[in-house]
């Protein structure tokens, strides 16, 4: 699950509700978003853990 905030990224986790992907995943999504931050930081919310690096 990915979690927006004013329409911008926040948070993700594996805790979707009824479709859990197995949480080896996360590092691949981690990963993917990541590369999407170098690319457009403005996608992310000023709060996301992305900002904060």
């Amino acid at each position: 699950m990915i979690t927006f905030k004013n329409g911008k990224i926040y948070s993700y986790d594996n805790s979707s509700g009824h479709f859990r992907p197995n949480s080896k995943s996360l590092p691949k999504v981690k990963a993917a978003l990541d590369k999407l931050y170098k690319e457009n930081p403005n996608l992310f919310d000023k709060d996301s853990e992305w900002r904060k690096k």
